[in-house]
């Protein structure tokens, strides 16, 4: 069954009551594919969805809110935590809305968006193509006084709706504990981490094996730093050390057998550097086989987007057809935008899809333009039914504007 089915099942029960079982995918089904968008262990969740059972739910009434979950650790800090794509996809929108802060946007092959808020920064710029458990970004304060992670799913970029996130992974809204069984410490590539990240994330995957606990990869703009926290499956004594290009590191805690230890780590300013740094455990009383790692390094450069990306403030206008005009077979969408919509040259990209509350049960139909300088854009033939449809728009400096604006609606006969 297509993923586009998941158009059906909104969380307004006004829309989930009026479509037949038949159309409804199962959740296990539905999700079957999508992991947490956090590294593999148990968090928290803070905020639940309109009317859960957990013990804060998110209000009702607006679509980006109702169906969402808010992410912290267990213990610590949610600050600098790394953001991974629960699903492949393409980022569809990055930038800073009020109230949200720094924000993206997934869109998934069969059309659903994900989106994440709060964000301190987003290392995956606009139109960039990620597989599941690639780190988006890090989380963070942007537009929120404690540092979370919201996260929602919608059908599609078009309407203004929310997809119920019941049987996603393994989540208890009564107790506010989720367990995420997405990529783990050991298989993250860190590209332009902040200059610290929590010391307890190599433990997020409890005391089994590996013995080392470093991510798979590092990857650093030239002249950053970063402290990587690093867990060994040791116990050690006084006087035993991490050795890191010949300086000796003392851990700095021990918890559940694992030894602690805080790896600085410096990229050439020049761009150039090793391709992987050894590390090598300073204790008799640990097995030599175990005693020394390599952690990968470099790759290409990142692109970081902070806290100040901004986005456009306007929306274009729909010109063409009327709200509810009828065509025949297919229909050329036109909008207008001012001209001081943002810097030239202007982009635009309109999007259709088939009206859920007027869908069958075949689900929804999507088509779109693409990014194109042309304000006018005539859509593929299209089955009789009722239709959703908007336009994006993005400027020569990157910025694209906020995307949930109402869409306008056309019917084909």
């Amino acid at each position: 069954m297509s993923a586009l089915v998941a158009g059906l099942l909104v969380c307004n029960p006004a829309v989930a009551s009026a479509q037949t079982s038949a159309s409804r995918p199962d959740a296990t089904e539905l999700w079957s594919d999508w992991r947490l968008p956090l590294p593999a262990g148990a968090w928290r969740i803070t905020r639940g969805p309109c009317g859960a059972a957990s013990e804060y739910d998110h209000e009702c009434g607006y679509y980006e809110n109702s169906c969402a979950l808010d992410f912290v650790p267990l213990t610590g800090s949610m600050e600098s935590v790394p953001v991974l794509a629960p699903a492949n996809g393409v980022v569809f929108f990055v930038g800073t809305r009020e109230n949200t802060g720094l924000m993206l946007m997934l869109r998934h092959p069969d059309g659903r968006v994900s989106g994440y808020m709060h964000l301190a920064r987003i290392v995956t710029p606009r139109d960039t193509a990620v597989t599941r458990g690639q780190v988006l970004g890090y989380a963070g304060t942007t537009g929120t006084a404690q540092a979370h992670l919201h996260f929602w799913v919608q059908p599609d970029a078009v309407q203004r709706s929310c997809l119920d996130l019941t049987g996603y992974e393994q989540q208890d809204l009564a107790t506010g504990r989720a367990v995420s069984s997405n990529l783990s410490w050991n298989e993250l590539i860190l590209v332009d981490p902040p200059s610290a990240l929590p010391e307890w994330l190599p433990l997020l995957g409890g005391t089994d094996d590996p013995i080392w606990r470093l991510p798979a990869r590092v990857v650093l703009a030239p002249g950053r730093s970063v402290v990587l926290p690093v867990a060994i499956r040791a116990t050690l004594r006084a006087g035993d050390a991490l050795v890191v290009d010949g300086a000796a590191l003392a851990p700095f805690r021990q918890v559940d057998g694992q030894a602690l230890f805080q790896v600085p780590i410096q990229a050439p300013s020049d761009g150039a550097g090793r391709s992987a740094l050894t590390l090598t455990l300073r204790a008799p009383n640990v097995d030599a086989s175990a005693q020394s790692a390599a952690l990968a390094l470099g790759g290409a450069r990142p692109t970081v987007i902070r806290g100040s990306a901004g986005a456009l403030l306007v929306n274009p206008t729909f010109v063409s057809p009327a709200n509810y005009g009828v065509r025949t077979g297919k229909a050329e969408l036109c909008w207008s935008i001012p001209r001081q919509a943002g810097q030239a040259p202007l982009r635009f990209r309109a999007l259709i899809v088939r009206d859920p509350a007027a869908a069958p049960a075949g689900g929804l139909v999507a088509a779109e333009s693409g990014w194109q300088s042309g304000q006018c854009w005539t859509t593929p033939r299209l089955a009789p039914g009722t239709y959703l449809w908007k336009v994006f728009v993005t400027d020569g400096t990157g910025l694209m504007n906020r995307t949930n604006q109402r869409p306008q609606a056309l019917v084909i006969q």
